[in-house]
């Protein structure tokens, strides 16, 4: 009777060591923000493949909303000449659709990215609004090509 007590005992304790702690495993978005989570610096800015050089100090800072498909961003140095709306601050959110591809950012602009460990590449078309503002005569093809800083 002993033997079958330990023997029952054993079976318990490996059962108890087979059972996880009901981790769920990171969703594919969940997964790529913590891919383009960093600090970028951008190292080439194109548009409609034409060379920008105002952008030569421009950092693009990501960091992931806990439990949402949201990301804010922070841009230190963006010049006059820029697509990126927001001066400053933003937000981006990750496509259900296709979350390992394409961003959608506040001002619904499709942001197609490729990202991996130490680069970062977005490509998006941005159309001039056309009311004399800041962002006038910008519109086109735009590339930003970033080297993670952190």
């Amino acid at each position: 009777m002993k033997q079958l007590k330990n023997l029952l005992l054993v079976g318990f304790l490996l059962l108890l060591a087979n059972c996880s702690d009901d981790e769920t495993k990171p969703s594919v978005a969940e997964e790529q923000m913590a891919k383009l989570k960093g600090k970028w610096k951008a190292t080439s800015v194109k548009v409609d493949n034409d060379e920008q050089e105002d952008f030569d100090g421009f950092v693009l800072t990501i960091s992931p909303v806990e439990k949402t498909e949201k990301l804010l961003y922070v841009i230190e140095n963006n010049p006059p000449s820029s697509p990126w709306t927001s001066v400053t601050t933003g937000a981006l959110t990750v496509n259900a659709d296709n979350p390992t591809e394409l961003l959608i950012r506040e001002d619904d602009v499709n942001i197609y990215y490729v990202v991996s460990e130490n680069t970062l590449v977005m490509n998006f078309v941005y159309t001039d609004p056309g009311d004399g503002g800041r962002v006038s005569g910008i519109s086109g093809d735009w590339v930003f090509s970033f080297e993670r800083q952190e």
